[in-house]
Formats: structure tokens, C-alpha cells, sequence
């Protein structure tokens, strides 16, 4: 007898601490965890010289404010077809930072996340709140984002370098899945620029200055993008249009020498025309110049070439000379230094 209750009581015991066991194991997967994200360009802008498109001394270094004005960072759970939006923050940032960390408080433990990154939504005429992102949502479940005015002149893109100034450029950017846990380490997320960046620079190699007055692109200006972008060529069905600047005195180049850039901003551009065989003919990828004296046929400027991506920049050179135009030009990164953001502590 007095073995079985000393058993009895060894039983008591193991069932006491495997209970005990069990509720702090299940501690661990209730109540709530703060997760700190960390965000950050993906490096600095290559250019330090711009020049706008209207006047020649109306000059601003437009590089100076691709930087962070504003940020959305949402926390998002579920699959495609049921996703549901834990948490929406809207924060302000010093103007122009490349980095900034946030941390979004009381996600419930035990579950899977996602983080969404939206910078700059002013920039696109935005307000991205849970309604306005499942509104936008189409019938991929990705969130299409549309500039909705008819006048390609009325858009919030295609922009000049100093019409960036105060709202600066749409990123976006997300995380991998993330488990929410006592022990989550932060989470990086790097933004990428939504748009493209044209810098044209125009070289003069005759004896007489030249004043550059009109500056036509072909029909490669869209009006719509996915926000978050699933692969490198992500951009949805759409008619572009061309685009004009013209100007008594956009830049005057002195002989011999070289315009500083002139940067435009705009959507991604995609040419289904040379999907299967590439075409000059067929190519929106064309540049049209006029000078005070003397006017020049449109020009392919991207050979072989069907789209550009976003945040890529976009590098032409027209060499202006007697005999005509001659263009070269270079899709390159827009940055050229990755960006570490520094441990959280």
C-alpha cells in the first residue's frame, strides 16, 4: 500500500508540472508582441547635377529630394484570397531621409505577417487606408494603382526634377513572411522607387551655342502600376501616350560642352510591339530635339529594347553635331552604394 501511494504521488507531480508545462507553452503563442521594422533605400542617387525643363536659369538639384517624406507600413495576415490588414501606421520622417525605423505595436502572437511599405503616397495623390486598399485590390489581388486624369499634363507622373521637390517619389517595398513570437528579430524592409528616371544630357560638338527649346519622347508614358511589384516586369495593360516639353530656353550649351542632366520621372514602360521580334519601326522609345535654329527628326534612342523597369535609371546622351543627332544611351541602377541600415538596439 505504501508503495502505491508513494506511485500515486510521483503521478501527481509529473501531471502537476505537465500542466504547468502546457500553460507556459501556451503563453508564448497568446497575447501580443511589438516588432520593430527597419526601412531603407536601396543606396544614393548617382546624380549631383540636374536641370529642370522650362528655363535654363531655373536650376535645382532634383537628387537632393528622392529621399523619405512620409511612410505606410501595414501588417498583413492570411492568404491572397483572405487577407486581413492587422495594422495600418501612417508616420512622418525628416525630409529626404534614406532610412527610418518604426515599430508597430501589439501584433497577436502565434501568427503569420507580412509587412507593407508605402513612402511618399502624396506623391501619387494618396491616401492608402485599409478601405482604399481593398478597393484597389483587382482581380489578381494585387493593389493597381491608376492616375485617373485623361490629360497626360494633369498626372501626378510623369514629373521634372523640380516639381519633386515637395512630395518627392511613390516606393514601396515588403517583407518576407514573418512568425510573431516573443524572440522575433526586426525586420528589414528595402524600398524601391516605383517610378523610372530619364536623365538626358545633350552634347554640343560644333563651334556656335546651342539653345535647346523642344524635347519630345515618343509614346511610352503609361498611367498605371501594380504598388507592389511581384517580379521585375510587373506592369498591367494600359495605352501610353508621348510627351512634350518646350521652352524658348530649356539649356544652353556652349560649344564644346555637355548640358547638365535633365531628369523626368514616370511610370514603368512596357512596348508589346517588340514582344516577339524587335522592330525600329515599332518602337515608343524615341527622342525628338529642337534647337533655336534648327529642328531634328524623331530618333530610336533604346534599341533592342522593350521595357524599363522601375527604379532603374534611364541614361541618353544626344551629341548634337553639323551633320545631326547622334544618340547613345545606358539603363543603369539608380544607385550605385546599397545603404546598411544600422543594428536595433
Amino acid at each position: 500500500m505504501k508503495h502505491i501511494c508513494r506511485y500515486t504521488g510521483v503521478m501527481a507531480v509529473l501531471f502537476w508540472m505537465a500542466l504547468l508545462s502546457s500553460c507556459n507553452s501556451t503563453e508564448l503563442k497568446t497575447g501580443f508582441a511589438d516588432v520593430s521594422i527597419q526601412i531603407g533605400l536601396a543606396g544614393e542617387n548617382v546624380d549631383v547635377e540636374e536641370q529642370p525643363w522650362t528655363k535654363a536659369d531655373d536650376y535645382v538639384d532634383a537628387s537632393l529630394y528622392e529621399g523619405l517624406r512620409t511612410l505606410r507600413i501595414m501588417a498583413v495576415t492570411g492568404d491572397p484570397t483572405s487577407r486581413e490588414i492587422l495594422s495600418n501606421d501612417k508616420i512622418t520622417v525628416p525630409d529626404n531621409s534614406k532610412t527610418c525605423t518604426h515599430v508597430v505595436k501589439n501584433l497577436p502572437k502565434g501568427i503569420t505577417v507580412r509587412f507593407y511599405v508605402i513612402a511618399n503616397e502624396e506623391s501619387l495623390g494618396m491616401e492608402y487606408t485599409n478601405d482604399v486598399i481593398l478597393s484597389k485590390l483587382d482581380q489578381n489581388r494585387k493593389v493597381l494603382f491608376v492616375d485617373e486624369a485623361a490629360d497626360i499634363n494633369d498626372r501626378n507622373f510623369p514629373r521634372t526634377g523640380p516639381q519633386i521637390v515637395k512630395k518627392g517619389l511613390p516606393m514601396t517595398g515588403m517583407s518576407e513572411d514573418c512568425l510573431i513570437d516573443d524572440g522575433i528579430q526586426p525586420v528589414q524592409v528595402q524600398l524601391y522607387r516605383s517610378v523610372l528616371k530619364i536623365n538626358l544630357k545633350v552634347q554640343n560638338v560644333t563651334q556656335e551655342s546651342i539653345v535647346l527649346n523642344t524635347v519630345k519622347f515618343g509614346p511610352f508614358f503609361g498611367d498605371r502600376f501594380y504598388l507592389f511589384r511581384e517580379r521585375e516586369m510587373d506592369v498591367p495593360q494600359q495605352e501610353y501616350q508621348g510627351k512634350s516639353y518646350e521652352a524658348e530656353n530649356i539649356a544652353t550649351i556652349e560649344p564644346n560642352t555637355t548640358s547638365p542632366g535633365l531628369s523626368l520621372y514616370l511610370y514603368p514602360a512596357y512596348s508589346a510591339s517588340s514582344d516577339q521580334e524587335f522592330d525600329v519601326s515599332n518602337s515608343p522609345f524615341t527622342l525628338e530635339l529642337g534647337t533655336s535654329v534648327r529642328h531634328y527628326n524623331p530618333l530610336v534612342f533604346a534599341t533592342n529594347v522593350n521595357a524599363f523597369v522601375r527604379n532603374t535609371q534611364v541614361n541618353i546622351t544626344a551629341v548634337i553635331s553639323t551633320t545631326g543627332v547622334d544618340l547613345d544611351f545606358k539603363v543603369e541602377d539608380w544607385t550605385t552604394n546599397e545603404i546598411i541600415v544600422p543594428p536595433y538596439e
